[in-house]
């Protein structure tokens, strides 16, 4: 059976990456151009905001700033930025079938991730601490 959400998966890759080339592509003829730093960080983040049938106008808005080949690169390059998100025990209730669910996130804070790795580090040869960190969490599968 076809997979349409894979299909439309690839459709947005796809235009996300030659919304990209247009972008440095562009960007290179413009280079000479001078830009303003807020106006090239507002015109990124429409970049990265857009849906793929909105990424060639937000494309055209980065080119539009004027900014030079090597800072739209390096921009691209860095990916977009995500807000931090809360930590610790999350409840988030639901609903299947008239049945209620309990899902708990339990989210650690970076400074408890990386306690937790220095403690385990301390005690653990290298090699098993390798493995383990292969392995995953080492929680049962549901």
């Amino acid at each position: 059976m076809f997979d349409f959400v894979k299909l439309r998966f690839v459709a947005m890759k796809c235009a996300r990456l030659f919304a990209s080339l247009v972008i440095l592509g562009s960007a290179a003829a413009l280079s000479a151009q001078s830009s303003s730093p807020a106006r090239l960080d507002a015109a990124m983040r429409a970049f990265w905001d857009a849906d793929s049938g909105d990424a060639e106008r937000a494309a055209k808005t980065v080119v539009a700033s004027g900014a030079s080949f090597d800072e739209v690169r390096a921009r691209l390059k860095a990916g977009r930025s995500y807000a931090r998100q809360k930590t610790g025990r999350i409840e988030m209730p639901t609903r299947d079938h008239g049945l209620s669910l309990d899902n708990i996130l339990d989210g650690a804070s970076e400074e408890a991730r990386r306690g937790a790795l220095a403690n385990l580090a301390e005690r653990l040869p290298a090699d098993e601490l390798a493995a383990l960190r292969r392995a995953g969490d080492g929680r049962p599968r549901p």
